[in-house]
């Protein structure tokens, strides 16, 4: 596509380090100083209901649990990962819509009160470039774990393979 970087959910010139993901000690070393994006039934953590993308360290309580995170790539150094955190359950009544546009925003008890998880088609308008590369990037290869957990040929488990970018 001509102009591809000018579209919202384009490549926004983000380093996905693919050479990296199969070096267990260097994402573990990445994980460790890295940042990683929640997201919560496909909903991502954003800071408030008028800021961008929210991050937190790899070793915050909210991952706990969680199942192994899906590395993103590197920007100036930094590595970005997104964590499925779905098997969450808010209080009830939090629980909001599951339909095309879900209005709703749940805060988890272990973030600040400004964070929450909002639907991406509600905020993707506050968002750079290089947040809904990130968002929309992480919001589909979750979903692909959700949903392919087993081998189309033969129906044996599968696990997650690459940080994430594969099943075995």
């Amino acid at each position: 596509m001509q102009n591809a970087e000018t579209v919202t959910f384009g490549p926004s010139g983000l380093d996905r380090a693919a050479h990296l993901r199969g070096n267990a000690e260097e994402m573990t070393r990445l994980q460790s100083a890295g940042r990683v994006l929640a997201l919560w039934r496909g909903k991502p953590m954003f800071q408030s209901e008028s800021g961008g993308l929210a991050w937190v360290p790899a070793g915050h309580a909210i991952l706990t649990g969680a199942p192994p995170m899906v590395f993103l790539g590197l920007e100036d150094g930094q590595a970005s990962f997104a964590a499925d955190l779905s098997a969450w359950e808010p209080d009830s009544g939090e629980a909001g819509e599951q339909g095309f546009f879900d209005a709703t925003r749940q805060r988890h008890p272990a973030l600040p009160d400004a964070s929450g998880f909002e639907d991406l088609r509600q905020a993707m308008m506050r968002l750079s470039r290089r947040e809904a590369e990130l968002a929309a990037t992480s919001r589909a290869i979750l979903h692909w774990h959700q949903s392919h957990g087993f081998c189309a040929a033969c129906g044996a488990r599968s696990v997650v393979a690459q940080s994430g970018w594969q099943r075995d």
